[in-house]
């Protein structure tokens, strides 16, 4: 069962996380796959070319990667925001709404019920970054790219914000 505190904050958050990784996830699938596209836009305007060319030179402008680097990061630095500050207000309420109050009750001390609470927050952000690091994932493969870079990218970049 949910029996101690970990276990239970987690099971309120968990699907708080996968509803926002999988929104998260399929944002960064349509970016991934629309790559074509905005590689197609930028050959067709010689003037985008120019501005592109110029503002990353070393950079594969048809490759999936580049598409969620310039598109995705701006938006989802946002979107990761918002998806831990639901998850941290969760945790955040268990205070204010008097839920630790009546937990107390049981044989714990109110310091272990924190921590672990808060390792909770911090393992429902992880299994958004790991969601919407495997959905990049698959996006991209489906491409043609190369998966494991763009994988661990979003992961890592994720799990730090």
């Amino acid at each position: 069962g949910l029996s101690g505190p970990l276990t239970r904050s987690l099971g309120e958050r968990v699907n708080t996380a996968i509803a926002w990784g999988l929104g998260i996830g399929l944002y960064a699938f349509v970016v991934a796959v629309s790559a074509e596209d905005l590689e197609r836009l930028v050959a067709e305007t010689p003037t985008l070319e120019e501005v592109f060319r110029a503002a990353f030179p070393n950079a594969d402008i048809g490759e999936p990667g580049f598409a969620l680097q310039l598109i995705f990061v701006q938006i989802g630095t946002l979107l990761g925001a918002a998806a831990a500050a639901a998850l941290v207000g969760g945790w955040a309420s268990d205070e204010s709404d008097g839920r630790y109050e009546m937990l107390l009750t049981a044989p714990r001390a109110r310091f272990r019920w924190i921590v672990e609470s808060g390792l909770a927050t911090y393992l429902a952000i992880a299994i958004v970054a790991l969601i919407v690091g495997v959905v990049t994932a698959i996006a991209i493969a489906s491409t043609g790219g190369e998966m494991l870079e763009p994988f661990i990218g979003s992961s890592c970049w994720w799990a730090c914000s």
